[in-house]
Parts: C-alpha cells; structure tokens; sequence
C-alpha cells in the first residue's frame, strides 16, 4: 500500500533484495552479489577469495593478492521491471601488500553504493587489513562506514494518513529526524590451507549488526556468516559455500560455484544456489585476463520470486599495477623439479662409484690372482729348466766326476720340479718363500748355481711387500663402498675375496678378519 514514506521504503528494498523477492519487510545492506567473478561462482567465494574484491566478501583473501590491485564493478539489478525503476550498485577498490613480498600483511580500501535515483541509496566505505600467521592462516577484518539514505519525493513530503486516507500536507513523520543514518560495520574472515589444493575460508560480516533506524524505529544491518570449502587447482577451481544471515528471521543459503580458466586468458565459470524462502538461482560468468588487466562478466538468473526481469547483469574489472611475481605455484614445481633431477643424479653417480669401486675390488682379488698364478708357474718353470741346465752342463763338462756330486745337482733339480708342482697346486706365498729360502739355504756353497732361486725369493719379496700395499688399497676401496651405502651381504662378499686372496701372503688381514666377524 503506497501511504507514507515508510511503505514506498519497503517497495524500494523489495526491488533491491537479490533473489529473494517475498512479502515481508527487509533491512539494511541486505547481501547481494559484488563483482563478476564472484556473482559468475554463486557468491560461493569466501575460501579462494584472492583479488581486490576479497575487501568485500573476506577480508582474508587480501593476502593473496600479489601486487597492488584497483577493482571497479558495476550492475544493473533485475532488468526489466514492470515500473521501469534503474536499481544500481557499484564498487570501487584498492588492495596492495605491504612490504617485501607482504611481509608485513596486506591492506586495502573500498567503496560500495546500492542506488534507487532520488529515493533511496546505501554506502559503504571500508579499510581492510590482513596478516598470515604460520604459513597456513589467512586472517583479515574490514571497519566500515554505513550509511543509508532516504531521498524525496511525493510520498515523503506529503504523508498519507493511514486510517483516514487523506493527504496530511505534511512531510512523513518517520523522516522528521532526518533522512539519512551512520554507523559502523565490522568484518571478519579466515582461510586456512588444508593443503595444496584444498582450503577452507568463512567470514563475519557486519557481525556487530551496527543499526541504521531513523527516528525510533530499529533498522539493524544483518550479520552474513559464511563458511566454504573448496578445491583450488592451478587451472581453475570449486567452492562450495553455506551463507547464514538473519533480518526477520534466519535466512540459510547453499552455494556451489566453479571456473576454468584457459591458457589463452580466457575463463568460464557457473554456479547455483537453493536457500530458505524459496530462493533459488543459477548465474554464468565469463572473463579474460591480460598480464595486468582484468575484464569479468556475469549474469545471476533468479528461477523464482522476480517475474519479468532478465535477472543481474554484473561487470567488473581488475587493473594491477607493477610487475606480476613468480607464480608461487610454478616456482615450486621448478623447485620439486631441480631437487628430483639432482637426487637422481647424485644415486645414479653414487651407483656408478659403488660399481667403479667393486670393479676394482674383483679385479684385485680375481683376475689379478690368475695372473699372478700365471707368472709365478712360469717363474717356477724356468727355475726348473735353469737347474736341468746346470745338471746337463756338469754332466757334460765332468763325465769323470764324482757320483756324489751328480746326486747333488739331481737334488737340487727335484727339490726345483718339487717348488714348481706345489706352486702349480695353488700354495700361499708364504709357503713359496719358505720353500725358497730352504732350498738356498741347502745348496748354496755346495757347488750349485742358486741364483734363479736368489732372483725368484727377491720377486716373491716384491710381491709380498705389493700385496701388503694392495691390501691396504682394497680395504681403503671397501671402506668407501661402505660410505656409498653397500648392503650387508656386498660387504661380506668383498671381504671374503679379499681374505682369500691375502691369507696366505703372511701380511696382517686382521682388519677384515674383524670386520667380516662384526657383520655376521
């Protein structure tokens, strides 16, 4: 009933109240969609909230925004209504962080109007800080500045009595104090990482409820609650969000929004929502990014309540100022990807030396052995064809001799083939020289030519001070595979060979004695 200013206010509101046209009276900044992007997702925005418009709908999100950000939206509220009324809003908002990569927090300013031309205009003015604290929250809170506005026109300056129904030539009584009030809102929102891809975000929005009456009668600012868990990707991503206020009575909305964004700059998105009082709506978005300009649509479609309206058309834009910064995303997979190559490298080098060095091990305890066992065969060989040598020549120099002698050269030839077939059979160095030494020890001064046998103890010598050396060398190898990481049963492996192939030499091999015992 158009009597009095009071009950035009009321028609005013019910124009202005997003998808939730029902017959009952409203109050103040009643929450309705702000921005493209947001309004393309359902509203369904408070946990990946990460551009200017975060001063908006969580006040955490500020710490997302990398550089300094100006956002400017614009919308024209249910098109199409049957009385021809323009209802507006706007936004306008900076976002910058503070210090060295936001070390210090993230701040940001905001301005947001609701218009009816000369009836009836909302505005909010608003400073916004936040602070990471740990890595994983994102903390923010908005103070604001509300004010309403009633305007003039036929209704107010000349009331209506409502019993009679006749003009009073008077203004309404209810704008007798004035025709507009102040008072300040209070926000608060939170988003925490769940992990990389998923997070959780809510906020507290005009939760102190600051009250906009004029005259006496109430006219409280609804707190909006909200909380929302979404799947954030490098490529687009889903919130799913329930939206809590109270004006009359509580109002309980359930949001799903989700985009997609292209390689080409270009991003698609959708959302819906069902809530108490029959709401229910579908919106569709569209936006392309440029390095620092943002252009984002939308078009929010009520399925019921407002009949002959084409619904919200929402346009906004994003300018950001400076150089865009490393995408911590990308850096980290550089990061994940430079430490992968570089473990690689270092265990297929570990591997490498690991088989370098047990090469080196089974060269000095295997093939070495053979050639060893090779050239001493032949050394004892050619000490055997030395002494039939000397028995021939004395034979054929002294046919008269004296059988003693003879038997003395004979001696000596059979204690030679004896060497050479225990030496064929794989006797110890150890043993070679003691044989050695025995046979010189006999037949020097008794008229025999020793010096093969001299020469052969001086090579055995040789090898036993090599094979000392050579010992130390493979237990030095060994000690490094064991760095390298060798496993139990390789080091066994290794020890043994090298025990076998230095137990007879007479050096000290207590060392790798002990080590095998200890692995056993």
């Amino acid at each position: 009933m158009k009597c009095t200013a009071e009950s035009k206010f009321k028609k005013v509101i019910v124009f202005t109240i997003s998808l939730m046209v029902v017959p009952t009276i409203w109050g103040s900044f009643e929450p309705l969609p702000l921005g493209g992007r947001p309004a393309g997702m359902a509203e369904a925005y408070s946990a990946i909230a990460d551009d200017v418009f975060s001063l908006y709908y969580n006040p955490a999100g500020v710490l997302q925004v990398t550089r300094p950000e100006i956002g400017t939206y614009y919308s024209r509220l249910f098109m199409g209504l049957s009385d021809n009324s323009e209802i507006s809003r706007m936004f306008l908002g900076y976002a910058q962080p503070l210090g060295k990569t936001g070390k210090n927090g993230s701040a940001g300013v905001s301005y947001f109007s609701l218009d009816l031309p000369g009836l009836y205009k909302e505005e909010g003015f608003g400073l916004t800080y936040g602070k990471e604290i740990k890595h994983l929250w994102n903390l923010g809170g908005t103070v604001k500045l509300l004010n309403k506005k009633i305007g003039s026109d036929d209704y107010t300056d000349n009331a209506i009595d409502p019993i009679s129904g006749a003009p009073t030539n008077a203004p309404d009584p209810l704008l007798a104090s004035g025709r507009d009030a102040s008072s300040f809102g209070l926000d608060f929102g939170f988003q925490y990482r769940l992990s990389r891809s998923y997070a959780l975000g809510g906020c507290a929005r005009n939760f102190n409820s600051p009250d906009l009456g004029l005259g006496s009668e109430k006219d409280r600012v609804p707190a909006v609650y909200t909380m929302a868990l979404a799947r954030v990707l490098r490529t687009g991503s889903i919130d799913f969000e329930v939206m809590q206020w109270k004006s009359v009575e509580n109002n309980v909305r359930f949001n799903l929004g989700g985009e997609k964004w292209f390689n080409n700059g270009f991003g698609l998105r959708a959302g819906g929502g069902l809530g108490s009082r029959n709401y229910s709506a579908l919106s569709f978005g569209a936006s392309y990014k440029l390095e620092s300009l943002q252009f984002d649509y939308a078009s929010v479609l009520p399925l019921q309540g407002v009949e002959g309206t084409m619904g919200m058309q929402q346009i906004s834009m994003i300018v950001r100022l400076g150089k865009p910064p490393i995408d911590p995303l990308e850096q980290q997979l550089i990061r994940e990807k430079e430490e992968r190559i570089r473990a690689e490298t270092e265990a297929r080098y570990a591997k490498a030396e690991r088989d370098r060095l047990k090469a080196q091990i089974y060269a000095m305890t295997g093939e070495k052995t053979q050639m060893e066992k090779q050239r001493e065969e032949e050394a004892a060989q050619k000490a055997l064809q030395e002494a039939e040598k000397q028995k021939s020549r004395v034979v054929q120099q002294a046919p008269g001799q004296d059988s003693g002698r003879r038997e003395t050269l004979n001696q000596y030839a059979q204690a030679l083939a004896d060497y050479n077939r225990k030496v064929q059979a794989g006797i110890s160095l150890r043993e070679k020289q003691d044989i050695l030494r025995n046979i010189i020890g006999k037949y020097r001064g008794a008229g025999v030519d020793v010096s093969t046998v001299d020469r052969e103890l001086k090579s055995l010598n040789v090898e036993e001070a090599r094979a000392k050396k050579d010992f130390d060398l493979s237990m030095n190898f060994y000690k490094r595979l064991v760095q390298q990481g060798a496993s139990v049963d390789d080091r066994r492996g290794m020890l043994r060979r090298i025990i076998e192939k230095y137990k007879g030499t007479g050096i000290d091999i207590k060392s790798a004695l002990d080590e095998l015992e200890s692995l056993k």
